[in-house]
């Protein structure tokens, strides 16, 4: 690389000695951190163009204070940013972690270009590999620079951390780390104070759990960003009173009646179609933002109809779902979808197919379904911040959960009933929150009289634990079969019956026939059995203070 040949003033600060030429003849200031790239004879450096070729990782090189920045080298130490060399320039080095392993680096030269190093595709946010999840409070600047005049303005005690890219690329990099961000007690973006400053806190803010996110308060317009306040000589406590400042965000939704014609002069459409004709014409599809519920004894098929909406909006819609089955290992889960999808049951021991069938099932399958692994606790804040996370982080709009009963069982001296109002009306919110559908089950009291197991009928009374089942729910749902009915074709064909229908209210009361093929592992709708044809008849439509609210 070669030497530094003489030191002397520097052409773009005051320093008297701080400016070296080197032997090829570009330039370099330590004290404002200036770099002239002209060598001898009036060309310009190339190596540092071949080198921004080469992807790998560089010698990080060594600490030092950042003068022109006022960053301190104990803050660069605690960070892992270093100034190193690279084709001739000096540059700066931010190291960037994935899966706690340092796997690539942002590069910075005195032009401010930004280069990569290694691989970017899956890395943290800058800085996030020294704080661990669920403290008080996490601070998000825009930058390195920001993320450093932050952090040593707290004295280094206090999460702070930076997107990758810039605001541009703030929603992707965010999004990527939602789960660990929304651990925080409270989320604090100091995102730059200007047009595309704001415009990404806008679009960035709505990420979180609502009331987590405060937003940093600048004491100045005339100020652009935290490492601007530092440089101009502000004090620590000035800059972190923008902090204990920071307002809640609070996005615009307070909409005048007359500004809604252009939405409400577009034709209604119908929603996404469910497997089954009948309940498709009934409902009028699947919508988001709506909380749908299923209920029915034990063994009657309840996570078997699940898995059918599931394959149908799949292959049908190319919908990506999101499936959170309590009862069930997720390898269990995935081998029946996929022989659903292949009419073959791959679960069942003994069955015939050919590896190839079995993996094209699967290849069919993968890339538009995410599962749980549950094990390890199913409280409801744990579901609740997975479903926030599989629809803002993975795409999820439609999410299925098998069970909401199971959200309540870890505390034995809780109260069921109050446990399940909260659940239910916080998730109502959460699914208009978000805007994605969410189909849930709920188990049943045992009923006076005949056993739901035994084709007993469900009525919305039995829903297990609480009124407000029925009451946030736009559509509820029930499966009814006799388990022990002696003739085998109707041992094996059910009742779909819809308990309530907030939507229109004509399809409460009413029902359709599934059977279930024994050959394709498949629910197919069908005509209904004389007897139970005989039985809906005589029974009527359910009584009217069932109907929706």
């Amino acid at each position: 690389m070669g030497e530094w040949v003489s030191k002397g003033p520097c052409p773009h600060c005051p320093s008297s000695d701080a400016y070296a030429t080197h032997e090829d003849g570009h330039g370099y200031c330590f004290s404002c951190e200036a770099y002239d790239r002209v060598a001898y004879g009036g060309e310009v450096v190339d190596e540092f163009e071949k080198e921004k070729k080469d992807k790998s990782l560089i010698d990080p090189g060594e600490y030092r204070a950042l003068p022109s920045r006022r960053i301190t080298v104990e803050t660069c130490r605690k960070y892992g940013y270093s100034v190193s060399r690279l084709g001739g320039q000096t540059v700066h080095v931010a190291p960037y972690y994935a899966k706690g392993k340092l796997a690539a680096q942002h590069l910075r030269t005195a032009d401010k270009d930004f280069y990569w190093r290694g691989n970017s595709k899956d890395v943290e946010l800058f800085g996030q590999h020294l704080w661990a999840a669920g403290g008080k409070r996490i601070i998000i600047t825009e930058g390195e620079i920001d993320c450093l005049t932050m952090a040593q303005a707290f004295g280094l005690k206090w999460p702070v951390v930076s997107i990758p890219s810039g605001v541009q690329g703030a929603y992707k990099a965010l999004q990527r780390h939602l789960e660990y961000i929304d651990s925080f007690d409270e989320i604090v973006l100091a995102f730059d104070n200007d047009e595309p400053g704001r415009e990404g806190v806008e679009k960035c803010a709505p990420l979180f759990t609502p009331g987590k996110v405060k937003i940093y308060q600048y004491p100045s317009p005339d100020y652009k960003d935290p490492n601007q306040m530092l440089v101009d000589g502000l004090t620590a406590k000035e800059i972190c009173v923008g902090v204990w400042n920071a307002q809640p965000y609070q996005p615009d939704g307070i909409v005048s009646g007359d500004a809604l014609w252009e939405a409400v002069s577009q034709p209604v459409e119908m929603g996404l179609s469910y497997p089954w004709k009948t309940l498709t014409e009934l409902t009028y599809g699947i919508r988001l933002g709506e909380l749908i519920g299923l209920g029915a004894g034990t063994g009657l098929g309840k996570t078997e109809v699940f898995k059918e909406m599931a394959l149908h909006l799949i292959v049908e819609h190319h919908q990506t779902v999101g499936l959170l089955f309590l009862e069930e290992s997720n390898k269990d889960t995935m081998l029946a979808l996929m022989g659903k999808y292949a009419k073959k049951r791959f679960h069942i021991p003994g069955v015939p197919y050919s590896e190839d069938e079995k993996y094209q099932a699967f290849l069919a399958l993968k890339n538009n379904v995410h599962l749980w692994n549950h094990f390890g606790g199913t409280s409801y804040e744990t579901i609740k911040s997975r479903l926030r996370y599989m629809v803002l982080g993975l795409g999820c709009k439609y999410v299925f959960l098998d069970h909401i009963t199971a959200l309540t069982s870890g505390d034995k001296d809780g109260d069921e009933r109050k446990q399940i109002d909260y659940i239910m009306t916080d998730l109502a919110s959460l699914v208009r929150e978000l805007n994605f559908n969410l189909h849930f089950i709920s188990h049943l009291n045992t009923p006076e009289g005949k056993p739901h197991e035994e084709g007993g009928r469900v009525m919305l009374k039995h829903l297990r634990g609480s009124r407000a089942i029925a009451q946030w729910s736009s559509f509820v749902f029930a499966l009814e079969r006799n388990q022990q009915e002696p003739d085998p074709i109707k041992r094996h064909i059910s009742t779909f019956r819809i308990l309530k229908d907030r939507y229109t209210g004509q399809a409460t009361g009413e029902v359709l026939f599934l059977r279930y093929d024994l050959e394709t592992g498949r629910l197919e709708e069908c005509s209904a059995p004389d007897d139970e044809a005989q039985v809906v008849n005589d029974f009527g439509v359910e009584n009217t203070s069932d109907a929706p609210f």
